[in-house]
């Protein structure tokens, strides 16, 4: 889709309460009245482009998928806590409180961790279909692949956080540093 196009687009901002996407098309009629119709329209090119932007309120995540003649640009984005509120995370597996300096170094190892696996929290992906069900089951599969990349990410940061316990409570033994 050109720069032109896109402009042209018309915007639908959806809630589908557990998703940010559906390949269920009652999903869609029951919870986005007329977008499927919309959507199906610019699929095969006898509507604009229709951009729907999705952010469930029951959910963490969000995305905005371009549906355009025969495809679609689709990204979707999970939300994670600040670093600070996540440091928290560190301070349950202790015996006592953390302290301020303690939540402010654990704050920044945790934001430096989010940062450098950024790519886990996105997903964006150009899709082509020969059918419009074909294309709602093939964005559905990109939002399925940020769930599944973020489940391991939340798993492995559980373990992260662990480490961090552990290596806090091993500053504490040593004592201050010079």
């Amino acid at each position: 889709m050109s720069f032109e196009q896109e402009l042209r687009s018309e915007t639908i901002r959806v809630d589908l309460k557990h998703s940010a996407w559906s390949a269920d098309e009652s999903n869609w009629e029951e919870r986005a009245p007329g977008a499927l119709e919309r959507m199906r329209a610019a699929f095969s090119g006898e509507g604009p482009a229709v951009s729907i932007v999705s952010s469930p309120g029951r959910e963490t995540r969000s995305g905005t998928v371009t549906v355009s003649k025969g495809a679609a640009f689709a990204s979707f984005e999970m939300e994670w806590d600040e670093p600070f509120d996540l440091a928290t995370s560190v301070e349950e597996q202790l015996e006592d409180d953390m302290s301020d300096d303690e939540h402010k170094w654990a704050s920044g190892i945790i934001a430096d961790h989010l940062a450098e696996n950024g790519s886990e929290f996105r997903r964006q992906r150009y899709v082509t279909a020969a059918s419009f069900e074909e294309l709602l089951a093939s964005v559905d599969k990109v939002e399925e692949d940020l769930i599944a990349a973020n489940q391991l990410f939340d798993r492995d940061f559980a373990g992260f956080v662990t480490g961090l316990a552990d290596d806090l409570k091993q500053r504490r033994v040593e004592g201050p540093t010079p």
